[in-house]
């Protein structure tokens, strides 16, 4: 995404979830609302009164979240594909498939393929279960796909 990105007009932050690239140490419940709370934090750090949000899948019901917990910061949000702040019910079966990419490998990719149209790179989906088994041990299919702490700044 970063070739299309406008750094002459505007600042990004990419977000790395609790227990994914940058954040893989930290520890945490995983819920959407750490994840909003963390994003406000970094928000604050990096001095935004006020901005945007992106979201892609659940990463658009963190967006979600974000508008909800602080309505008078943000601007804009965009959701890409993004799961309903309602959240989705799934019959029994489908609720097992998801479950089972905490150990198989194999239906990680699944997911990631079905999320985006094409094969995932293997370093998404890794090779154990890691921070990935975490989070749908919990019953929740977080952000696969983020970035946390990386800042592209403008002179602007």
């Amino acid at each position: 995404m970063l070739p299309y990105l406008d750094e002459s007009r505007f600042s990004y932050a990419f977000v790395d979830c609790r227990g994914y690239g940058e954040a893989m140490s930290i520890g945490g419940e995983y819920s959407t609302a750490e994840v909003a709370a963390d994003t406000l934090a970094l928000a604050d750090h990096l001095g935004w009164e006020s901005f945007s949000v992106i979201g892609h899948s659940m990463g658009g019901k963190v967006a979600q979240r974000i508008v909800a917990d602080a309505p008078d910061r943000v601007r804009k949000l965009v959701g890409v594909s993004p799961v309903p702040a309602s959240g989705t019910g799934m019959d029994a079966a489908t609720t097992e498939f998801f479950t089972s990419a905490a150990h198989d490998p194999t239906v990680r990719r699944m997911i990631i393929d079905r999320g985006t149209g094409r094969p995932a790179a293997g370093a998404l989906v890794g090779r154990h279960g890691g921070p990935v088994a975490e989070v749908l041990d919990h019953g929740s299919v977080r952000q696969l796909f983020s970035r946390t702490g990386r800042r592209r700044t403008s002179t602007s």
